[in-house]
């Protein structure tokens, strides 16, 4: 929270550098960033299932905290988004919080509304913290990387990209994904080490217990 706090005063001067320095870069190294953006995104998650379940059957049982991992992940970000109301960075207001009691227009010509309005036109435009890009990004991540600790190291380096790609996208602030990043990391540690996708199953009668308690 602390590091967050001491972003946010910073979110404007930061993101111009970063923009700046991925203009910089070459296109196939943009390309390739713009590519693993969408690591945490659903394909990503159904090819870590199908790999998980192709190679290493015996942990089969533990997809089923990484669907819980991913789901309360989205579920806690998206409840963030809408009690904060941050603006995106296009309306060039890093430090404005809408809350969940202030409302203001998406255009010029557009009627106020509330971050929490999700029938109205575009509520998103006030739900840049925390990003959920880099929320599900580290969620994913730190799931493999509590189920196959000599590869952590690999697989948060790909998360790394996401938080950086919507920075120079100008889809969030810096703060934006450095929480997104938080909220991802702590849901994914919190689940997969209790094992509590495992358990929530068993009680379901959707795993076998002993699988439960092997895997």
């Amino acid at each position: 929270m602390a590091v967050i706090a001491a972003l946010v005063p910073l979110d404007g001067a930061i993101r111009e550098p970063v923009q700046k320095m991925y203009e910089s870069l070459g296109g196939d190294i943009r390309r390739e960033i713009k590519a693993y953006s969408q690591f945490g995104a659903l394909t990503s998650v159904m090819l870590v299932g199908f790999l998980i379940l192709l190679l290493d059957r015996a942990k089969a049982s533990r997809l089923w905290d990484m669907w819980l991992v991913m789901g309360l992940a989205s579920l806690v970000t998206t409840v963030l988004k809408i009690l904060i109301g941050r603006t995106r960075p296009r309306f060039h207001t890093p430090e404005h919080f809408l809350g969940f009691w202030d409302s203001m227009p998406t255009s010029l010509d557009a009627e106020p509304i509330y971050s929490w309005q999700l029938w109205a036109k575009a509520p998103g435009e006030f739900w840049s913290m925390p990003s959920g890009h880099s929320s599900a990004a580290f969620a994913l991540a730190t799931f493999i990387g509590i189920t196959y600790p000599r590869i952590r190291w690999v697989v948060f380096l790909l998360a790394l990209v996401v938080p950086i790609s919507r920075v120079t996208a100008g889809a969030h602030w810096a703060s934006d994904v450095v929480a997104g990043a938080c909220v991802g990391a702590w849901v994914g540690s919190f689940v997969t080490r209790r094992g509590l996708g495992r358990r929530l199953a068993g009680r379901l009668g959707l795993c076998r217990t002993d699988a439960v308690a092997r895997g």
